[in-house]
């Protein structure tokens, strides 16, 4: 029982504080030896987990603080001496732009933490593509027109019907939609458009921006990252946008695939089964709401 009281000893000296220590592991390749591997292992997934936590809690804080100051301070300068009307609608609008900021910061960390607890239900259902298409390039066309994007949704003739979730698939592609137009100077261009891929339908949304770097492209998907293209831009996003529109393919049972080169642009599509369309009394039922949702994220 020496092993047992050695390994027992180990395990009560590893907290919170020093998660990185690992048991022992005999050379005698016996049930203790295996013992001693499966909680090794276990304690590297506490470890792991114990860090993600950490790190988006520490981001999360940060985040926040950013706009909570910058509220503050236009605020504290409002209120140094009387001001006249012009004055206080400028600095009301300044006021609006960082709430709509510190909004859109907590419904993406409250829409991350339900994925990460698993309460973020996604419910695949029939979706009538074309009318999903007509809705964003409506919602779009405008706010790309006002930077300077010229913008096209184009799904051809075809009548197209996918499995989705109306909720958080109008949301996934908002998500790639804004982050095509932060990364687009103006004068370029955006697309989305949507292709037969064998038994599926495939979603694509194409910029002429001004790409990823290959430093980048291994952590796009990554929490709060903002890569060499935050610093080219003026990027007031959180970095979470495109994590979360990776779990949104992934709910979806597609992945979210990248191509891009540096100074040409950038392609994020995936892949949906292809279904039956909706008859005309199911798509009522749910079509008036289909953006709702999708409106209040921002990347």
């Amino acid at each position: 029982m020496q092993p047992v009281a050695l390994l027992s000893q180990e395990a009560r000296r590893i907290n919170h504080s020093n998660l990185d220590l690992r048991l022992p592991v005999p050379a005698t390749q016996d049930e203790i030896s295996d013992l001693s591997w499966t909680l090794n292992e276990m304690l590297e997934r506490i470890a792991n987990a114990f860090e993600t936590v950490r790190a988006f809690t520490g981001n999360a804080s940060h985040e926040l603080r950013t706009p909570i100051a910058l509220l503050r301070t236009e605020i504290e300068v409002a209120l140094i001496r009387p001001r006249n009307g012009d004055e206080y609608r400028i600095i009301l609008s300044h006021l609006h732009q960082e709430a709509v900021r510190m909004t859109n910061l907590v419904e993406n960390l409250l829409s991350i933490a339900r994925a990460d607890t698993d309460l973020e239900r996604v419910i695949l259902q029939a979706i009538d593509l074309n009318d999903l298409f007509q809705r964003l390039a409506r919602d779009w066309r405008e706010t790309m027109h006002l930077a300077g994007i010229d913008f096209k949704a184009d799904i051809g003739n075809e009548h197209f019907a996918v499995l989705g979730d109306p909720s958080t698939l109008p949301r996934l592609m908002t998500i790639l939609l804004e982050n095509a137009r932060k990364y687009t100077p103006p004068g370029g261009s955006v697309s989305l458009s949507a292709k037969c891929v064998d038994a599926g339908i495939q979603i694509a949304v194409q910029d002429t921006g001004i790409g990823i770097s290959e430093n980048d492209m291994p952590r796009i998907f990554d929490r709060f990252f903002r890569g060499e293209r935050a610093a080219i831009v003026d990027s007031s996003g959180s970095g979470l946008g495109l994590a979360l529109g990776k779990w949104i393919a992934h709910r979806h049972t597609t992945d979210l695939v990248v191509g891009s080169s540096p100074g040409q642009g950038s392609t994020f599509s995936f892949i949906l089964l292809r279904t039956v369309p909706p008859s005309l009394k199911e798509r009522s039922l749910f079509a008036p709401n289909l953006l709702e949702d999708a409106e209040s994220i921002r990347v």
